[in-house]
């Protein structure tokens, strides 16, 4: 199923012995355009502590109570490796992480987390330690939308499917910020991302972009507001 990022924040994050927090934020991978991590606040529990877990450790997010499974217990997301969100995430952190929870590692995944594929090194480089490829949701939102044209819109949410925690469309607010109109947008329709110029250029004209579906936060994207989606970006295909 699609589901909006910005309203699974605020969900709340059950262990399998009972609840953890509340969903605050995602890490997305900067080249695949994947969710890698769901961003959990502990609160109380562990004294506000904030979490990383992988997509592949969740269940199916429920829609009607906000809630979203975790197959981990309390006691092993306590006991996992602490990590400084304020700074980026190296590959080395992440390692450990996965080392922890026995999650497959999503850059290598037929290399379980610690064995070395042939020709690989063993000992991470000093860059290895520090490179982040991850970009987290908060920071992305606001990014100007460019397109053929001209300036479009801003990014103002990822629309995934909550199986594969792929990003499948782009919300981009084309009204600004008195008279927002959110339309959605196919990820297809990306040419790239320049983290540089915190923007997202897009392969289509303003028009196409104005033109687009529009996108309601509160409605549930169930298969007939997914096919109204489809069928313009269809009609569109062909043209640049």
């Amino acid at each position: 199923m699609l589901r909006s990022l910005k309203t699974l924040q605020g969900y709340n994050v059950t262990t399998l012995d009972g609840p953890l927090g509340t969903v605050v934020d995602f890490y997305l991978g900067d080249v695949s355009l994947a969710v890698r991590y769901v961003v959990v606040d502990t609160g109380k529990l562990f004294s506000g502590r904030k979490v990383l877990l992988s997509p592949t450790a969740l269940g199916e997010p429920d829609w009607a109570t906000k809630a979203l499974p975790v197959n981990h217990t309390r006691e092993q997301v306590r006991t996992s490796p602490s990590i400084d969100l304020h700074k980026p995430v190296s590959r080395l952190q992440e390692e450990a992480l996965h080392k922890h929870y026995a999650w497959t590692a999503y850059w290598a995944p037929s290399v379980p987390v610690g064995v070395s594929a042939p020709g690989e090194e063993k000992t991470p480089s000093k860059e290895d330690e520090v490179k982040s490829n991850l970009r987290s949701l908060s920071e992305v939102i606001g990014y100007k939308v460019g397109s053929l044209d001209g300036e479009a819109g801003t990014l103002d949410d990822f629309i995934v499917d909550d199986e594969q925690w792929v990003l499948r469309m782009l919300v981009v607010n084309t009204g600004g910020p008195v008279l927002a109109k959110p339309v959605v947008l196919t990820i297809r329709w990306v040419g790239r991302f320049s983290w540089d110029e915190s923007t997202v250029f897009i392969d289509k004209q303003r028009e196409d972009v104005a033109e687009a579906p529009t996108f309601d936060p509160t409605e549930p994207i169930n298969e007939e507001v997914e096919t109204r989606f489809y069928d313009y970006f269809g009609r569109l295909a062909g043209k640049i």
